[in-house]
């Protein structure tokens, strides 16, 4: 858990604790040794009241990510051997590069974006990505995808075996009890109840917020009989300072709110109350929040892009061309007449999902797989 930076990392963090939260409420018997840092150990404290759960702080800060990577690549693999750890659980690719044979790791990869998308990062860092990937996959005892669809990506991409990846969907660990008031919503961000659109996503250009900006656009100035309001949920990224400055071009101050952050509450309200959940996003890896917003019955619009058909089972609608401003608006229109697709949230359970890790941990010890 050393790469946990809290509220800064995004749906990394919640894929963990997801899976911590199905662990803790099993009752299956396991020992869990969680290695923390100095800055985000206080942030796991709530598992620790489990006897099954065990922590190590070590002398290194998650917010410095430099000082990290160099401990955990000099220091991780003889805190193991001290602790007679056998088999390592790494959620991202931060697997050291140099570790003994005799300790198996289980490395999560979630997307390979910048493989796709390098321009998006400065190239250090995808130099950076794409060495830790291959050596995730040359290395690790097994690779686990988060879909179909990175799994394909991965085995595309790199000389690695089908049967040395394995498949776990995300666990969603969402409580829909967990609602804030609707008057609470409406007064700090100035909506009505179903005549908004929402969306939960990083600023980053792959996740085409700028398409869904000129939708905006279009709604408000050729008077299109649908909500002109947006509130986009999430932390920030590279297209930060773009779609600000287009916000402010088109005029939109008014009907596009960027709320940052936002806790588990005021966005299940959201969720709730929108008048649909638009995800323009053209590359995930896996893509909770569609899933999250259909499990509250909003109707959700989005791309066929990467795992998103997967992942909401084909019962959201639908554009093919994400990009296409005209398209996304006749699909806002006629998603009047169309009755909300359920989807079944029994396969993203938290405790289905720590199952399946247990399975795939207990095997590695008994040396099948």
């Amino acid at each position: 858990m050393l790469w946990v930076r809290p509220n800064r990392v995004g749906g990394t963090e919640f894929y963990i604790r997801n899976i911590l939260e199905g662990l803790k409420q099993i009752s299956d018997k396991f020992e869990a040794i969680l290695i923390l840092s100095k800055d985000n150990f206080l942030t796991f404290e709530k598992y620790f009241t489990d006897k099954r759960f065990k922590k190590i702080v070590c002398n290194v800060k998650s917010e410095n990510v430099i000082k990290r990577v160099l401990w955990q690549n000099l220091h991780l693999n003889a805190l193991l051997r001290k602790e007679n750890i056998g088999i390592c659980f790494e959620p991202i690719y931060s697997k050291p590069f140099f570790t003994s044979k005799k300790i198996k790791f289980i490395t999560t990869i979630h997307d390979l974006q910048a493989l796709h998308y390098p321009t998006y990062q400065n190239k250090y860092k995808v130099v950076w990505l794409r060495l830790c990937w291959k050596n995730s996959i040359n290395t690790s005892h097994k690779i686990i995808a988060i879909s179909n669809f990175v799994k394909q990506d991965i085995t595309n991409n790199y000389k690695v075996p089908l049967d040395k990846v394995l498949v776990v969907y995300n666990a969603i660990n969402i409580d829909l009890d967990n609602v804030t008031s609707f008057n609470d919503i409406s007064k700090k961000y100035n909506i009505l109840q179903n005549n908004f659109y929402y969306t939960v996503s990083s600023l980053a250009p792959h996740k085409n917020l700028i398409t869904i900006i000129k939708v905006m656009r279009d709604i408000k100035y050729k008077s299109i009989d649908l909500p002109n309001k947006l509130v986009i949920s999430g932390i920030g990224g590279s297209s930060k300072d773009e779609i600000y400055a287009l916000i402010e071009k088109y005029g939109l101050e008014e009907n596009i709110l960027l709320t940052g952050f936002i806790n588990d509450a005021d966005r299940n309200a959201l969720y709730k109350t929108c008048k649909a959940f638009l995800f323009p996003s053209v590359f995930e890896g896996f893509g909770m929040p569609p899933i999250e917003a259909m499990a509250f019955k909003t109707s959700v619009i989005t791309t066929k892009k990467a795992s998103l058909y997967e992942v909401t089972e084909g019962k959201a609608l639908y554009v093919d061309n994400p990009y296409d401003v005209n398209e996304w608006i006749k699909a806002m229109i006629y998603l009047k007449n169309l009755p909300v697709q359920k989807i079944e949230l029994s396969k993203y359970d938290s405790m289905c999902i720590a199952r399946k890790y247990l399975n795939f941990f207990s095997k590695i010890n008994y040396g099948k797989l």
